[in-house]
Protein backbone atom coordinates (compact mmCIF):
# COMPACT_ATOMS: atom_id res chain seq x y z
CA UNK A 1 0.00 0.00 0.00
CA UNK A 2 1.49 3.30 -1.13
CA UNK A 3 2.77 5.52 2.21
CA UNK A 4 0.45 8.47 2.96
CA UNK A 5 3.85 10.88 2.61
CA UNK A 6 4.00 9.77 -1.39
CA UNK A 7 0.46 10.42 -1.95
CA UNK A 8 0.58 13.78 -0.91
CA UNK A 9 3.77 14.58 -2.95
CA UNK A 10 2.09 12.79 -5.72
CA UNK A 11 -1.06 15.21 -5.58
CA UNK A 12 1.24 18.11 -5.23
CA UNK A 13 3.14 17.04 -8.41
CA UNK A 14 -0.73 16.91 -10.36
CA UNK A 15 -1.38 20.75 -8.91
CA UNK A 16 1.84 21.90 -10.09
CA UNK A 17 1.18 20.05 -13.30
CA UNK A 18 -1.96 21.91 -14.21
CA UNK A 19 -0.84 25.23 -13.04
CA UNK A 20 1.77 25.36 -15.17
CA UNK A 21 -0.21 23.61 -18.16
CA UNK A 22 -3.63 24.35 -17.94
CA UNK A 23 -3.48 27.80 -15.53
CA UNK A 24 -6.80 28.78 -17.17
CA UNK A 25 -6.70 32.54 -18.83
CA UNK A 26 -9.28 34.51 -16.53
CA UNK A 27 -9.54 37.21 -19.30
CA UNK A 28 -10.67 34.79 -22.12
CA UNK A 29 -12.97 33.02 -19.53
CA UNK A 30 -14.17 36.25 -18.66
CA UNK A 31 -14.83 37.50 -22.01
CA UNK A 32 -16.91 34.52 -23.09
CA UNK A 33 -19.38 34.63 -20.05
CA UNK A 34 -19.83 38.26 -21.09
CA UNK A 35 -20.62 38.09 -24.48
CA UNK A 36 -23.18 35.34 -23.08
CA UNK A 37 -24.75 37.56 -20.82
CA UNK A 38 -24.97 40.05 -23.89
CA UNK A 39 -26.42 37.38 -26.11
CA UNK A 40 -29.15 36.61 -23.45
CA UNK A 41 -29.82 39.86 -23.26
CA UNK A 42 -30.92 40.12 -26.51
CA UNK A 43 -27.95 41.81 -28.68
CA UNK A 44 -26.86 39.56 -31.70
CA UNK A 45 -22.70 39.21 -31.50
CA UNK A 46 -21.26 36.45 -34.39
CA UNK A 47 -18.42 34.82 -33.44
CA UNK A 48 -16.20 36.80 -35.65
CA UNK A 49 -17.36 39.37 -33.80
CA UNK A 50 -16.33 37.72 -30.58
CA UNK A 51 -12.99 36.86 -31.99
CA UNK A 52 -12.47 40.21 -33.08
CA UNK A 53 -13.05 41.41 -29.64
CA UNK A 54 -11.06 38.97 -28.50
CA UNK A 55 -7.82 40.37 -30.53
CA UNK A 56 -8.89 43.91 -29.74
CA UNK A 57 -8.60 43.41 -25.88
CA UNK A 58 -4.47 42.47 -26.50
CA UNK A 59 -4.01 46.01 -27.97
CA UNK A 60 -6.09 47.42 -24.93
CA UNK A 61 -4.68 48.50 -21.41
CA UNK A 62 -7.22 46.02 -19.56
CA UNK A 63 -6.22 47.76 -16.43
CA UNK A 64 -8.59 50.96 -17.54
CA UNK A 65 -12.14 49.57 -17.32
CA UNK A 66 -12.82 52.83 -19.68
CA UNK A 67 -10.45 51.79 -22.83
CA UNK A 68 -11.69 48.11 -22.15
CA UNK A 69 -15.54 49.28 -22.12
CA UNK A 70 -15.42 51.66 -25.03
CA UNK A 71 -13.33 49.34 -27.03
CA UNK A 72 -15.75 46.06 -26.46
CA UNK A 73 -18.76 48.77 -27.12
CA UNK A 74 -17.72 49.92 -30.22
CA UNK A 75 -17.36 45.72 -31.23
CA UNK A 76 -20.45 44.40 -30.14
CA UNK A 77 -23.11 47.12 -30.02
CA UNK A 78 -24.85 48.68 -32.92
CA UNK A 79 -27.35 50.96 -31.89
CA UNK A 80 -28.79 53.50 -28.94
CA UNK A 81 -30.93 50.47 -27.69
CA UNK A 82 -27.98 47.95 -27.20
CA UNK A 83 -25.65 50.85 -25.92
CA UNK A 84 -28.33 51.19 -22.96
CA UNK A 85 -28.02 47.29 -22.67
CA UNK A 86 -24.47 47.04 -22.97
CA UNK A 87 -23.36 49.57 -20.44
CA UNK A 88 -25.63 48.16 -18.02
CA UNK A 89 -24.19 44.72 -18.19
CA UNK A 90 -20.59 45.95 -18.32
CA UNK A 91 -20.86 47.95 -15.19
CA UNK A 92 -22.93 44.88 -13.33
CA UNK A 93 -20.30 42.07 -14.58
CA UNK A 94 -16.75 43.75 -14.17
CA UNK A 95 -16.98 44.70 -10.85
CA UNK A 96 -14.74 43.75 -7.38
CA UNK A 97 -15.26 40.28 -6.51
CA UNK A 98 -16.16 40.96 -3.11
CA UNK A 99 -19.12 42.78 -4.39
CA UNK A 100 -19.82 40.48 -7.07
CA UNK A 101 -20.63 37.42 -4.47
CA UNK A 102 -22.47 39.76 -2.58
CA UNK A 103 -25.23 39.92 -5.76
CA UNK A 104 -24.91 36.21 -5.94
CA UNK A 105 -26.00 35.36 -2.33
CA UNK A 106 -28.28 38.26 -2.88
CA UNK A 107 -29.65 36.03 -6.03
CA UNK A 108 -29.43 32.81 -4.09
CA UNK A 109 -31.86 34.01 -1.77
CA UNK A 110 -34.28 35.39 -4.12
CA UNK A 111 -33.95 32.14 -6.33
CA UNK A 112 -35.05 30.40 -2.35
CA UNK A 113 -37.70 32.69 -2.18
CA UNK A 114 -39.06 32.06 -5.67
CA UNK A 115 -38.99 28.22 -5.19
CA UNK A 116 -40.65 28.58 -1.54
CA UNK A 117 -43.63 30.81 -3.41
CA UNK A 118 -43.88 27.86 -5.76
CA UNK A 119 -43.88 25.18 -3.07
CA UNK A 120 -46.80 27.05 -1.34
CA UNK A 121 -48.54 27.94 -4.89
CA UNK A 122 -48.74 23.87 -4.94
CA UNK A 123 -50.06 23.50 -1.80
CA UNK A 124 -53.12 26.20 -2.30
CA UNK A 125 -53.61 24.61 -5.74
CA UNK A 126 -54.74 21.34 -4.22
CA UNK A 127 -58.38 20.02 -3.81
CA UNK A 128 -58.17 18.43 -0.54
CA UNK A 129 -61.31 15.58 -0.63
CA UNK A 130 -63.04 14.75 2.65
CA UNK A 131 -62.48 11.45 4.66
CA UNK A 132 -64.25 8.45 2.52
CA UNK A 133 -64.32 4.87 2.54
CA UNK A 134 -60.85 4.85 3.36
CA UNK A 135 -61.52 7.10 6.60
CA UNK A 136 -58.08 9.42 5.23
CA UNK A 137 -58.43 13.02 3.96
CA UNK A 138 -57.50 12.86 0.27
CA UNK A 139 -55.64 15.52 -2.26
CA UNK A 140 -55.76 15.81 -5.24
CA UNK A 141 -52.62 18.22 -6.82
CA UNK A 142 -53.59 20.23 -9.56
CA UNK A 143 -51.98 19.26 -12.96
CA UNK A 144 -51.10 23.34 -13.56
CA UNK A 145 -48.17 24.56 -16.02
CA UNK A 146 -45.45 26.31 -13.98
CA UNK A 147 -46.43 29.15 -15.83
CA UNK A 148 -49.76 29.17 -14.02
CA UNK A 149 -48.26 28.85 -10.65
CA UNK A 150 -46.36 32.04 -11.12
CA UNK A 151 -48.52 33.77 -12.12
CA UNK A 152 -50.51 32.64 -9.05
CA UNK A 153 -47.21 33.67 -6.75
CA UNK A 154 -48.06 37.25 -8.20
CA UNK A 155 -51.40 37.51 -7.31
CA UNK A 156 -52.78 39.91 -4.43
CA UNK A 157 -53.42 38.02 -1.24
CA UNK A 158 -57.04 38.65 -1.99
CA UNK A 159 -57.35 37.23 -5.37
CA UNK A 160 -55.68 34.62 -3.72
CA UNK A 161 -57.95 33.50 -1.20
CA UNK A 162 -60.74 33.70 -3.80
CA UNK A 163 -59.27 31.12 -5.86
CA UNK A 164 -58.74 29.27 -2.87
CA UNK A 165 -62.29 29.25 -2.06
CA UNK A 166 -63.15 28.26 -5.33
CA UNK A 167 -61.43 25.30 -5.36
CA UNK A 168 -62.92 24.66 -1.88
CA UNK A 169 -66.26 24.98 -2.51
CA UNK A 170 -67.07 23.96 -6.21
CA UNK A 171 -68.05 20.35 -5.22
CA UNK A 172 -69.59 19.88 -2.11
CA UNK A 173 -70.98 16.61 -0.60
CA UNK A 174 -71.15 13.53 -2.47
CA UNK A 175 -69.55 15.38 -5.77
CA UNK A 176 -66.22 16.16 -4.02
CA UNK A 177 -65.62 11.86 -4.77
CA UNK A 178 -66.48 12.11 -8.58
CA UNK A 179 -63.82 11.25 -11.06
CA UNK A 180 -64.63 13.87 -12.77
CA UNK A 181 -63.70 16.69 -10.11
CA UNK A 182 -59.98 17.12 -10.92
CA UNK A 183 -59.74 17.48 -14.34
CA UNK A 184 -62.91 19.94 -14.43
CA UNK A 185 -61.10 21.75 -11.52
CA UNK A 186 -57.69 22.19 -13.82
CA UNK A 187 -59.63 23.49 -16.29
CA UNK A 188 -61.40 25.84 -13.81
CA UNK A 189 -58.62 27.22 -12.12
CA UNK A 190 -56.48 26.91 -15.06
CA UNK A 191 -58.71 29.26 -16.87
CA UNK A 192 -58.88 31.84 -13.78
CA UNK A 193 -55.51 31.59 -13.79
CA UNK A 194 -54.82 32.84 -17.40
CA UNK A 195 -57.42 35.41 -16.69
CA UNK A 196 -54.96 36.91 -14.41
CA UNK A 197 -52.21 35.96 -16.50
CA UNK A 198 -53.21 38.80 -18.85
CA UNK A 199 -54.88 41.11 -16.54
CA UNK A 200 -51.16 41.66 -14.53
CA UNK A 201 -49.64 41.77 -18.15
CA UNK A 202 -52.26 44.43 -19.40
CA UNK A 203 -51.78 46.74 -16.24
CA UNK A 204 -49.06 48.22 -16.64
CA UNK A 205 -49.76 50.17 -19.71
CA UNK A 206 -46.25 51.94 -19.94
CA UNK A 207 -44.47 48.27 -20.15
CA UNK A 208 -46.41 47.70 -23.34
CA UNK A 209 -44.95 50.86 -25.04
CA UNK A 210 -41.13 49.86 -23.80
CA UNK A 211 -38.90 48.06 -25.56
CA UNK A 212 -39.20 44.12 -25.06
CA UNK A 213 -36.31 43.07 -23.68
CA UNK A 214 -35.61 39.90 -24.42
CA UNK A 215 -33.26 38.09 -21.79
CA UNK A 216 -33.19 34.04 -21.16
CA UNK A 217 -31.32 32.79 -17.66
CA UNK A 218 -28.08 30.09 -18.77
CA UNK A 219 -28.15 28.38 -15.40
CA UNK A 220 -25.18 29.79 -13.93
CA UNK A 221 -25.53 31.36 -11.35
CA UNK A 222 -22.80 34.56 -11.99
CA UNK A 223 -24.30 35.40 -15.23
CA UNK A 224 -27.83 35.08 -14.32
CA UNK A 225 -27.05 37.46 -11.44
CA UNK A 226 -25.86 39.83 -13.78
CA UNK A 227 -28.78 39.34 -16.38
CA UNK A 228 -31.30 39.65 -13.39
CA UNK A 229 -29.61 43.00 -12.75
CA UNK A 230 -29.90 44.41 -15.94
CA UNK A 231 -33.00 43.56 -16.67
CA UNK A 232 -34.56 45.07 -12.86
CA UNK A 233 -32.38 48.32 -13.98
CA UNK A 234 -33.87 48.82 -17.09
CA UNK A 235 -37.15 48.38 -16.06
CA UNK A 236 -37.02 50.53 -12.94
CA UNK A 237 -35.95 53.13 -15.14
CA UNK A 238 -38.39 53.35 -17.22
CA UNK A 239 -40.79 53.08 -14.17
CA UNK A 240 -39.03 56.64 -13.04
CA UNK A 241 -39.17 57.82 -17.00
CA UNK A 242 -43.27 57.66 -16.32
CA UNK A 243 -43.52 58.81 -12.49
CA UNK A 244 -44.97 61.40 -11.06
CA UNK A 245 -41.86 63.75 -10.75
CA UNK A 246 -42.91 65.43 -6.73
CA UNK A 247 -43.67 61.41 -6.12
CA UNK A 248 -40.71 60.28 -6.71
CA UNK A 249 -38.55 59.29 -3.30
CA UNK A 250 -35.55 60.68 -1.61
CA UNK A 251 -33.46 57.72 -2.35
CA UNK A 252 -34.56 58.02 -6.13
CA UNK A 253 -33.24 61.06 -6.77
CA UNK A 254 -29.87 60.46 -7.61
CA UNK A 255 -31.14 57.91 -9.92
CA UNK A 256 -33.85 60.43 -11.68
CA UNK A 257 -30.72 62.96 -11.92
CA UNK A 258 -28.63 60.23 -13.80
CA UNK A 259 -31.49 59.49 -16.43
CA UNK A 260 -32.17 63.07 -17.24
CA UNK A 261 -28.04 63.94 -17.60
CA UNK A 262 -28.31 60.42 -19.96
CA UNK A 263 -31.51 61.62 -22.21
CA UNK A 264 -30.29 65.01 -22.63
CA UNK A 265 -26.92 63.70 -23.86
CA UNK A 266 -29.21 62.10 -26.45
CA UNK A 267 -31.20 65.16 -27.22
CA UNK A 268 -28.51 67.39 -27.64
CA UNK A 269 -26.68 65.12 -30.02
CA UNK A 270 -29.87 65.11 -32.42
CA UNK A 271 -30.29 69.11 -31.86
CA UNK A 272 -26.62 69.17 -33.02
CA UNK A 273 -26.91 67.06 -35.99
CA UNK A 274 -30.30 69.00 -36.70
CA UNK A 275 -28.95 72.50 -37.55
CA UNK A 276 -25.43 71.48 -38.67
CA UNK A 277 -24.73 72.98 -42.17
CA UNK A 278 -25.55 70.55 -44.95
CA UNK A 279 -23.09 69.15 -47.54
CA UNK A 280 -25.84 69.50 -50.36
CA UNK A 281 -25.24 71.54 -53.27
CA UNK A 282 -27.93 74.15 -53.88
CA UNK A 283 -27.60 77.53 -56.44
CA UNK A 284 -24.51 79.21 -56.81
CA UNK A 285 -23.26 81.93 -55.62
CA UNK A 286 -21.88 84.01 -58.17
CA UNK A 287 -20.94 87.07 -56.35
CA UNK A 288 -19.18 84.94 -53.66
CA UNK A 289 -17.35 83.32 -56.73
CA UNK A 290 -16.31 86.20 -58.88
CA UNK A 291 -14.62 87.59 -55.48
CA UNK A 292 -13.19 84.75 -54.67
CA UNK A 293 -11.78 83.90 -58.10
CA UNK A 294 -9.91 87.31 -58.77
CA UNK A 295 -6.91 86.05 -57.88
CA UNK A 296 -7.29 83.47 -61.19
CA UNK A 297 -7.53 86.47 -63.48
CA UNK A 298 -11.32 86.08 -63.35
CA UNK A 299 -11.26 82.33 -64.49
CA UNK A 300 -13.93 80.26 -62.73
CA UNK A 301 -12.19 77.70 -61.28
CA UNK A 302 -13.60 77.58 -57.53
CA UNK A 303 -17.36 77.61 -57.94
CA UNK A 304 -18.75 78.71 -54.24
CA UNK A 305 -22.78 77.98 -53.64
CA UNK A 306 -25.24 79.31 -51.80
CA UNK A 307 -26.18 77.74 -48.45
CA UNK A 308 -28.98 78.53 -46.05
CA UNK A 309 -27.86 79.74 -43.09
CA UNK A 310 -29.05 77.59 -40.50
CA UNK A 311 -29.61 79.22 -37.04
CA UNK A 312 -29.81 77.19 -33.48
CA UNK A 313 -32.40 78.43 -31.40
CA UNK A 314 -32.59 80.25 -28.18
CA UNK A 315 -34.00 79.35 -24.93
CA UNK A 316 -35.54 82.05 -22.24
CA UNK A 317 -37.08 79.56 -19.63
CA UNK A 318 -39.37 80.74 -16.83
CA UNK A 319 -39.82 78.18 -13.80
CA UNK A 320 -42.15 78.42 -11.52
CA UNK A 321 -40.09 78.15 -7.93
CA UNK A 322 -43.22 78.24 -5.46
CA UNK A 323 -43.66 75.84 -2.73
CA UNK A 324 -45.76 73.27 -4.72
CA UNK A 325 -43.68 73.44 -7.85
CA UNK A 326 -39.80 73.77 -6.66
CA UNK A 327 -39.34 70.25 -7.79
CA UNK A 328 -40.05 70.44 -10.88
CA UNK A 329 -38.40 73.39 -11.70
CA UNK A 330 -35.00 71.47 -10.36
CA UNK A 331 -35.29 68.86 -12.97
CA UNK A 332 -36.68 71.11 -15.96
CA UNK A 333 -33.76 73.15 -15.19
CA UNK A 334 -30.83 70.08 -15.25
CA UNK A 335 -32.43 68.90 -18.24
CA UNK A 336 -32.73 72.20 -20.09
CA UNK A 337 -29.18 72.87 -19.67
CA UNK A 338 -27.98 68.87 -20.33
CA UNK A 339 -28.68 70.66 -23.57
CA UNK A 340 -27.07 73.67 -24.01
CA UNK A 341 -24.09 72.44 -26.06
CA UNK A 342 -26.84 72.29 -28.67
CA UNK A 343 -28.42 75.27 -27.89
CA UNK A 344 -27.53 79.28 -29.15
CA UNK A 345 -28.04 80.39 -26.18
CA UNK A 346 -30.31 79.89 -23.07
CA UNK A 347 -31.38 82.38 -20.60
CA UNK A 348 -33.43 81.43 -16.84
CA UNK A 349 -35.40 83.11 -14.76
CA UNK A 350 -37.25 81.65 -11.81
CA UNK A 351 -40.59 83.61 -10.40
CA UNK A 352 -43.07 82.86 -6.99
CA UNK A 353 -43.99 86.59 -5.84
CA UNK A 354 -41.85 88.52 -8.46
CA UNK A 355 -38.81 87.37 -11.05
CA UNK A 356 -35.49 86.49 -10.52
CA UNK A 357 -32.85 86.10 -13.08
CA UNK A 358 -30.21 82.96 -12.40
CA UNK A 359 -28.31 82.70 -15.65
CA UNK A 360 -24.85 83.73 -14.18
CA UNK A 361 -25.16 81.14 -11.60
CA UNK A 362 -25.21 77.96 -14.76
CA UNK A 363 -22.10 79.73 -16.46
CA UNK A 364 -19.75 79.01 -13.75
CA UNK A 365 -17.45 75.91 -13.43
CA UNK A 366 -19.49 74.36 -10.43
CA UNK A 367 -21.57 70.74 -10.67
CA UNK A 368 -25.34 71.47 -11.33
CA UNK A 369 -26.21 69.86 -8.17
CA UNK A 370 -23.85 72.30 -6.50
CA UNK A 371 -25.51 75.48 -8.97
CA UNK A 372 -29.07 75.10 -7.87
CA UNK A 373 -27.61 74.37 -4.14
CA UNK A 374 -26.59 77.84 -4.48
CA UNK A 375 -29.62 79.07 -6.28
CA UNK A 376 -31.90 77.96 -3.34
CA UNK A 377 -29.84 79.60 -1.28
CA UNK A 378 -29.64 82.98 -2.52
CA UNK A 379 -33.00 83.17 -3.64
CA UNK A 380 -35.69 85.61 -2.31
CA UNK A 381 -38.59 83.70 -4.25
CA UNK A 382 -38.16 80.02 -3.62
CA UNK A 383 -41.01 78.39 -2.37
CA UNK A 384 -43.08 81.58 -1.75
CA UNK A 385 -46.45 81.80 -3.62
CA UNK A 386 -47.22 82.36 -7.13
CA UNK A 387 -48.05 85.51 -9.16
CA UNK A 388 -46.79 85.41 -12.24
CA UNK A 389 -48.23 88.57 -13.65
CA UNK A 390 -46.16 90.48 -11.08
CA UNK A 391 -43.03 88.48 -12.75
CA UNK A 392 -43.61 89.28 -16.68
CA UNK A 393 -44.35 92.72 -15.60
CA UNK A 394 -40.84 92.74 -13.90
CA UNK A 395 -40.00 90.71 -16.96
CA UNK A 396 -41.30 93.72 -19.35
CA UNK A 397 -39.43 96.27 -17.78
CA UNK A 398 -35.44 95.03 -17.19
CA UNK A 399 -35.17 92.42 -19.81
CA UNK A 400 -37.87 93.09 -22.92
CA UNK A 401 -34.50 92.68 -25.14
CA UNK A 402 -33.87 89.18 -24.98
CA UNK A 403 -37.17 88.41 -26.83
CA UNK A 404 -35.98 87.77 -30.55
CA UNK A 405 -37.61 85.99 -33.50
CA UNK A 406 -35.63 83.04 -32.97
CA UNK A 407 -36.10 82.79 -29.05
CA UNK A 408 -38.56 79.88 -27.76
CA UNK A 409 -40.03 80.88 -24.33
CA UNK A 410 -41.07 77.80 -21.73
CA UNK A 411 -43.02 78.47 -18.98
CA UNK A 412 -42.89 75.80 -16.15
CA UNK A 413 -46.10 75.99 -13.96
CA UNK A 414 -49.32 74.32 -13.21
CA UNK A 415 -51.05 77.87 -13.66
CA UNK A 416 -52.26 78.54 -10.40
CA UNK A 417 -51.39 82.40 -10.04
CA UNK A 418 -52.52 85.40 -9.12
CA UNK A 419 -53.78 87.60 -11.35
CA UNK A 420 -53.82 85.09 -13.94
CA UNK A 421 -56.06 86.69 -16.83
CA UNK A 422 -53.50 90.31 -16.75
CA UNK A 423 -50.59 87.89 -17.27
CA UNK A 424 -52.35 85.97 -20.10
CA UNK A 425 -52.64 89.51 -21.37
CA UNK A 426 -49.03 90.09 -21.03
CA UNK A 427 -47.82 86.65 -22.46
CA UNK A 428 -50.08 87.96 -25.65
CA UNK A 429 -48.29 90.93 -25.80
CA UNK A 430 -44.59 89.12 -25.54
CA UNK A 431 -46.12 86.02 -28.30
CA UNK A 432 -45.35 88.62 -31.15
CA UNK A 433 -41.69 88.93 -30.73
CA UNK A 434 -41.00 85.52 -30.27
CA UNK A 435 -40.58 82.23 -32.17
CA UNK A 436 -43.13 80.46 -29.78
CA UNK A 437 -44.16 80.07 -26.19
CA UNK A 438 -44.51 76.32 -24.91
CA UNK A 439 -46.16 76.17 -21.04
CA UNK A 440 -44.97 73.10 -19.17
CA UNK A 441 -48.17 72.00 -17.21
CA UNK A 442 -47.22 70.09 -13.96
CA UNK A 443 -51.09 69.13 -13.38
CA UNK A 444 -52.48 65.83 -15.47
CA UNK A 445 -54.43 66.77 -18.07
CA UNK A 446 -57.85 65.49 -16.68
CA UNK A 447 -57.62 68.28 -14.44
CA UNK A 448 -57.13 70.81 -17.01
CA UNK A 449 -60.84 71.76 -17.90
CA UNK A 450 -61.87 72.48 -14.09
CA UNK A 451 -59.21 75.45 -14.07
CA UNK A 452 -60.16 78.87 -15.81
CA UNK A 453 -56.46 79.79 -15.30
CA UNK A 454 -55.37 76.85 -17.75
CA UNK A 455 -57.66 77.55 -20.37
CA UNK A 456 -57.00 81.43 -20.21
CA UNK A 457 -53.51 80.15 -20.64
CA UNK A 458 -54.32 77.80 -23.53
CA UNK A 459 -55.43 80.89 -25.79
CA UNK A 460 -52.26 82.14 -25.72
CA UNK A 461 -49.13 79.43 -25.54
CA UNK A 462 -49.07 75.58 -27.13
CA UNK A 463 -49.57 74.38 -23.37
CA UNK A 464 -48.25 70.47 -22.86
CA UNK A 465 -48.31 67.81 -20.33
CA UNK A 466 -45.18 67.78 -18.39
CA UNK A 467 -45.41 65.91 -14.81
CA UNK A 468 -42.75 63.55 -15.57
CA UNK A 469 -39.49 63.00 -17.27
CA UNK A 470 -41.05 61.33 -20.29
CA UNK A 471 -43.38 63.81 -21.05
CA UNK A 472 -40.47 67.00 -20.49
CA UNK A 473 -37.94 64.88 -22.81
CA UNK A 474 -40.95 64.77 -25.68
CA UNK A 475 -41.70 68.17 -25.31
CA UNK A 476 -38.34 69.48 -25.41
CA UNK A 477 -37.36 67.15 -28.63
CA UNK A 478 -40.62 67.90 -30.60
CA UNK A 479 -40.44 71.32 -29.78
CA UNK A 480 -37.08 71.69 -30.86
CA UNK A 481 -36.84 69.12 -33.81
CA UNK A 482 -39.84 70.19 -35.72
Amino acid sequence: MQDSDDLVKEVDESINIFSAEEKPDYVENNMIKFIQILRNLGIKISLAESIEAMEALKLTDIIDKKEVKATLRSLLVKNNYEREIFDEAFEAFFVAQKEKQQRQEARKQEIKQQEEAKRKAEEDLTFKREKGISNKDEELELNLTDEQKETYTQLPEEAKQKIRDYIEDSFPGHLQYSSNVQPMLEKMVGGLLNYWKRQLKNSDQERQQQHDLESKLTGDLEMDTVIQQVVSSLQEDESLLTQDLKKIPEEKLSQVTMIIKKLSHKLATKISRRFQNSLKTDKIDLRKTIRNNIKYGGVMLDLEYKTKKIQKPKFLVICDVSDSMARYATFVLQFIYGISSAIQDIESFIFSEDLERITEYFNSNLSFKDTMAKVITNSEEWGETTNLNQALETFQHQHLDLLTPETILFIMSDTKTLQYKEAAAKLEDMRDHLKDIVWLNTLDQSEWDELESVQAFKEVTRMVECYTIKHLNNSLKINILT
